[in-house]
């Protein structure tokens, strides 16, 4: 079962406890919850290692913020295994509601690393481009003060280096 069913299954079973207010409705829903409760820890467990994986093979990014970003990552998977274990040992519903209550407070921390991560890697990939460029760049202007041009070719040339330099260094102070 995937995350949205188990979600399915425990709106349901909370719904059935409503109406029919029995001890057995009562342990379906406590199952139901830990059970939503798990699939969530998991499925963030998951996004947060694939996360942690992509940052850390990206290129272009500055050292000192991929190891910042690591760091926060690590946390969050640290926290998410508290919880699971939190959730595994919970045997009645003030246990768990105090749990779902515990991560709905963690929800912006988690939301806000996960896009600071794929903010980092649309940087990190234009860096990397950028660096890929200037490295082109460089052998390209190497090979042309070999080569016998005319001049007017090679002022042309010239013009058209200092423009793509000039665009290069802009790109480096908006990053």
């Amino acid at each position: 079962n995937t995350y949205r069913d188990k979600e399915q299954q425990f709106s349901i079973a909370h719904e059935q406890y409503l109406q029919l207010q029995t001890l057995a409705s009562l342990d379906v829903a406590v199952a139901a919850s830990k059970d939503v409760q798990l699939a969530r820890v998991g499925t963030l467990t998951s996004y947060f290692h694939t996360l942690l994986t992509y940052i850390s093979d990206l290129k272009g990014l500055d050292l000192t913020k991929r190891a910042e970003q690591q760091i926060i990552i690590q946390q969050i998977l640290d926290d998410l295994n508290v919880q699971k274990s939190i959730v595994d040992t919970a045997q009645d519903h003030v246990t768990l509601d105090a749990a779902s209550t515990q991560f709905s407070e963690k929800q912006t921390p988690l939301l806000s690393t996960a896009y600071m991560t794929l903010a980092l890697s649309k940087i990190a990939t234009m860096q990397y481009a950028i660096d890929q460029l200037r490295i082109i760049s460089t052998q390209l202007r190497a090979d042309l003060d070999q080569r016998s041009i005319d001049a007017s070719k090679k002022t042309e040339k010239q013009r058209g280096f200092d423009e793509l330099q000039r665009t290069m260094d802009a790109a480096d102070i908006v990053m």
